[in-house]
């Protein structure tokens, strides 16, 4: 049972499709799609990226979102780079 509890579901067009959290790169947001990135596929949905976030969050903590757009899967990621604005203070 614990196999299919990391299986994130999606339908589309009536077709349940299955992909195990681990092989799930990242989410991103295409409104009004999300679209979700696995290593060896790709698929678009009809859903939104919080309700994406919430289904993800009880079964991996391997997730971040970095920004309203992405959601990644921090497995995944092999560099990366900090910037930022400095802000006038008021």
């Amino acid at each position: 049972m614990e196999e299919l509890d990391s299986v994130f579901w999606i339908r589309i067009n009536g077709v349940l499709y299955g992909k195990t959290i681990e092989e799930i790169a990242y989410f991103k947001l295409m409104w009004p799609w999300v679209k979700m990135v696995a290593v060896d596929e790709e698929f678009s949905f009809w859903e939104s990226l919080a309700q994406v976030q919430k289904k993800v969050e009880k079964q991996s903590q391997d997730f971040i979102r970095v920004s309203r757009r992405y959601y990644i899967n921090v497995c995944y990621v092999k560099d990366f780079t900090y910037f930022f604005i400095n802000q006038p203070k008021q």
